[in-house]
C-alpha cells in the first residue's frame, strides 16, 4: 500500500475502515474481485464483492482515475449521479445489488465498455442511455424491465446484451443501429412477437428467444445470414418460416416444446447444421429434405406424432444421436443400417416390433433404446450392442 499516492491511500484505508478489512492488492479487478488493483502509484480497479454494504462509499467517487469498479453482490438500492466523477471507468459491475433505476449521471462514462446491472429490480432504463457509446457489454438479466428505450438503438458498438429475464413484452420496432451486435439473450420474457427489424442486426450469431410466448417468427429471421445459435424452445410455435433455410451458418436451432406440425422442406439448406431438437411439438412427418442435413450430429424428434422416418437420414453419415421416442413409429427404414457414425438410438415408446438386421453392425452404435415397444427379448441382431434397453 506504500506506493500510493497520499490520496488513494486515505481512501483506501476509509473503505477498509467500511468493510471491516484491509483491501489487499490484486493484479486485476474481475467481477468477483476484493481488492484493488494499483497502477503509476493511483487505484484503477476496485473490487468489493460481497462486502456486505448497504450504500455506496462516497469515497469511491474521489479515485478518479478507476478504470474498474465492482460492487457486486451487496445490498445497495442506489447509485446516484456521482458515478459521474469517475470518468475513466471501463468496466462497471454492479450485479446482485437491490436497485431500481439507474442515475443519468452514469450515462456521462463516455468511456464505460461493460456494464452489468444483472440480479437487481429495475423497471426501466434512462433514455440517457444512448450516451453510453463506447458501451460493448450490457448485462440485463433478472431485472424487472417490461420495454427498452428506443434509445437502446443508439448503442452503435454494443457487442453483446442479456435482457433475459425480464417482463419484455414488445421490443423497438428498429433495431438497425445495433449493427455489431452478435449476441442477443431474450429468453423467459413475455415476448409474443419479434419485430421485422430484427432482420436488421446482420452481424448476429446467437440469438435466444425461448421461454416467451412466441406464436411465429418473421420471415426477416432469414436474413441473420451470419446466426450460428438459435434458441427458440418452450413457446407456441406453430410454424417455421421458410426463410430459415437461408441461415446457411446455422449449426444450432431448438424449437422443442412448440406446436409445429410440420418443418419447411428448406430446412435441407441448412448445410452447417450440428444440432437440430424439435422434441415435443406435433409432427406428424419430417420432410425428405432433412436427408440433406450432411453436418448432422444430433437429431431429437420425439414427443411427436411419426408414423416414420425418412429414407433419406441415411445420408446423414456425421449422425451420432438419433432420439425418436415417443411417437407411433412402427419400422425403421432399412437405410439406416448406413449410419456408420450412430452411436445413441433412443426409440423407446413407439409401436416398432423388430429392427433393421444390419443395425448390430453399425461399428459406434452403443445404445439402443427400445422400451414400451412390443419387443420382448433383445432382436437377434442387437446382442453385440453393449446396451439394448427393452425395458425390462
Amino acid at each position: 500500500m506504500n506506493e500510493l499516492i497520499t490520496r488513494d491511500k486515505l481512501i483506501v484505508d476509509a473503505l477498509a475502515g467500511y468493510v471491516g478489512r484491509p483491501l489487499p492488492s490484486v493484479p486485476a479487478v474481475t467481477s468477483d474481485s476484493f481488492g484493488i488493483h494499483v497502477s503509476d502509484r493511483r487505484v484503477v480497479g476496485l473490487g468489493l464483492f460481497g462486502a456486505q454494504l448497504d450504500t455506496v462509499p462516497r469515497e469511491i467517487f474521489a479515485l478518479d482515475r478507476l478504470r474498474v469498479l465492482s460492487l457486486r453482490n451487496n445490498r445497495i438500492q442506489q447509485l446516484d449521479d456521482s458515478i459521474a466523477d469517475l470518468p475513466d471507468l471501463v468496466e462497471l459491475w454492479f450485479a446482485g445489488n437491490r436497485l431500481h433505476s439507474l442515475p443519468d449521471g452514469l450515462c456521462a462514462l463516455t468511456n464505460l465498455a461493460i456494464l452489468s446491472v444483472k440480479n437487481n429490480q429495475l423497471t426501466f432504463l434512462p433514455h440517457s442511455i444512448a450516451d453510453l457509446g463506447a458501451l460493448r457489454d450490457l448485462d440485463l438479466y433478472d431485472n424487472r424491465l417490461t420495454s427498452l428505450p428506443h434509445e437502446i438503438v443508439k448503442l452503435h458498438r454494443l457487442e453483446r446484451l442479456w435482457t433475459n429475464r425480464n417482463a419484455l413484452t414488445t421490443l423497438p420496432a428498429e433495431l438497425a443501429g445495433l449493427g455489431r451486435l452478435v449476441y442477443w439473450d431474450l429468453r423467459e420474457n413475455a415476448l409474443t412477437t419479434l419485430p421485422r427489424a430484427i432482420g436488421d442486426l446482420t452481424a448476429l450469431r446467437f440469438l435466444f428467444v425461448q421461454e416467451n410466448q412466441l406464436t411465429q417468427l418473421p420471415p426477416e429471421i432469414g436474413r441473420l445470414s451470419y446466426l450460428e445459435e438459435f434458441y427458440a424452445y418452450m413457446n407456441q410455435l406453430e410454424e417455421v418460416p421458410a426463410e430459415i433455410g437461408s441461415l446457411r451458418r446455422l449449426r444450432v436451432l431448438w424449437l422443442f416444446k412448440n406446436r409445429l406440425t410440420r418443418l419447411p422442406s428448406n430446412i435441407g439448406s441448412l448445410i452447417e447444421l450440428r444440432d437440430l431438437n424439435v422434441w415435443d411439438n406435433r409432427l406428424e412427418s419430417l420432410p425428405e429434405e432433412i436427408g440433406d442435413l450432411i453436418a448432422l450430429r444430433h437429431l431429437d424428434v420425439g414427443a411427436n406424432a411419426l408414423r416414420a422416418l425418412p429414407r433419406s437420414l441415411s445420408k446423414l453419415q456425421e449422425l451420432r444421436f438419433v432420439n425418436a421416442e415417443q411417437n407411433q413409429l412402427e419400422h425403421l427404414p432399412s437405410s439406416f443400417e448406413r449410419l456408420t457414425r450412430l452411436q445413441k438410438l433412443n426409440l423407446n415408446r413407439n409401436g416398432l416390433t423388430g429392427l433393421p438386421p444390419g443395425m448390430g453392425r453399425l461399428p459406434e452404435l452403443r445404445y439402443v433404446g427400445l422400451s414400451g415397444n412390443p419387443i420382448n427379448e433383445v432382436p437377434p441382431s442387437l446382442v453385440h450392442i453393449p446396451r439394448v434397453d427393452i425395458g425390462r
